[in-house]
């Protein structure tokens, strides 16, 4: 008969460990059956923002819902919560985003100039590039960047944008103020005269299909006005 086994850690007293291997879920997804694994904070804003442009585009502020930014973001709910309290809130970030970035073309664009009149012309061009270029003017019309009513819930984000347009124009005023090149300039109140200005071409251009001004007319015509007022010495 064969001696039984004698296993030193099956002693009394003892508590015999079995190391299982377990599979683990890798790190940043989810484990659990059916679920979306969960992505870094920055990629989901990113995703929810561009799936709100995308409706945006398809159904307009009045009918743009959740449901249509989840479908197209492929997100959850929960996700979209993390990130936002209401559609509302992600059509103003939408509307942020694109207005920072066309800020910021317009700020490095007149910084290039050499000159406050350079500067002038550069910004004219700038703003009126909403009206006469095909894919900026599609964006500028949904954002409401050119004198379109915008909706209740963007109103004071939009005249904070208006604003942030305005603002990089009365720097370069009060610049040709101070080397002599705009001596009649008023620059707070010129700013918003030639942003009226450029809007109203901006909507005439929409509302024609064959506008009286091309670009470079817009562009000439929005000077022909402003040069003579703000380098006359008399206000």
């Amino acid at each position: 008969m064969r001696p039984a086994h004698h296993d030193p850690w099956a002693a009394p007293g003892r508590t015999l460990l079995l190391c299982i291997p377990v599979k683990t879920a890798p790190i940043g997804t989810s484990s659990g059956r059916g679920r979306k694994p969960v992505l870094a904070a920055d990629v989901e804003l990113r995703l929810l923002l561009d799936a709100g442009l995308a409706v945006l585009r398809r159904s307009g502020y009045e009918r743009a819902t959740l449901a249509d930014v989840l479908a197209e973001s492929g997100l959850s709910t929960r996700a979209f919560y993390r990130q936002f309290r209401t559609t509302d809130d992600l059509l103003r970030a939408v509307y942020r985003r694109d207005v920072d970035i066309a800020i910021a073309r317009v700020v490095t664009t007149i910084d290039s100039a050499p000159t406050p009149t350079d500067g002038l012309e550069l910004w004219v061009r700038e703003m009126l590039s909403f009206a006469f270029d095909q894919g900026r003017s599609r964006r500028a019309q949904l954002l409401g960047f050119r004198g379109h009513r915008s909706p209740a819930a963007l109103a004071s984000e939009y005249q904070s944008g208006t604003n942030q347009f305005v603002a990089p124009l009365v720097s370069l005023l009060r610049a040709g103020v101070q080397d002599g090149s705009f001596p009649g300039a008023q620059p707070e109140l010129d700013a918003e005269t030639i942003l009226a200005l450029v809007v109203t071409i901006s909507d005439a251009a929409e509302a024609f299909r064959k506008p009286k001004l091309g670009r470079e007319e817009a562009v000439a015509y929005v000077l022909s006005w402003a040069l003579p007022k703000l380098r006359s010495s008399q206000i």
